[in-house]
C-alpha cells in the first residue's frame, strides 16, 4: 500500500488438504540468495519486509489463493474447517464474515 492509499491489497496463500510438517512455514526478511523478503515503493527504492514461505518437500501441493482488497486499518483473518465432503474457509474482512467452499472436486463458491 502506498501513502495515502485508501486500499490495500493482501494475499493469503493456505496449504489445502494437507498437514503440514513443524517448521514448514518460515519467515524471510530481506535475503538475497534466494530474492525473498523485499518491498519497493519505488522503482530505484529497496526495503526489507518479511515474507512467509512455504518449506517443505513432495510430489505435489495444493495451495488456496486468497486476493483480498481492504481499508488502509481493517485486518482480515480466516479459519479453515470442513462440511461434510467440502472444505470451508471462512473470512474476516474488516469485520464483516463471509464464507467460500471448495467442493470435493475442487469448485469455489461463495457460501455468504
Amino acid at each position: 500500500m502506498k501513502t495515502g492509499d485508501a486500499m490495500r491489497t493482501i494475499l493469503f496463500q493456505v496449504p489445502y488438504k494437507q498437514a503440514l510438517p513443524p517448521g514448514a512455514i518460515l519467515i524471510k526478511q530481506g535475503q538475497t540468495s534466494s530474492i525473498q523478503g523485499w518491498h519497493y515503493p519505488n522503482i530505484t527504492t529497496r526495503n526489507s519486509a518479511p515474507t512467509l514461505m512455504f518449506a517443505w518437500s513432495g510430489y505435489s501441493a495444493s495451495i488456496l489463493s486468497f486476493v483480498v482488497p481492504v481499508g488502509p486499518t481493517q485486518g482480515v483473518t480466516y479459519a479453515v474447517r470442513t462440511s461434510g465432503t467440502a472444505t470451508i474457509v471462512d473470512f474476516s474482512v474488516g469485520g464483516v464474515r463471509t464464507s467460500v467452499g471448495i467442493s470435493a472436486g475442487g469448485s469455489l463458491y461463495r457460501i455468504s
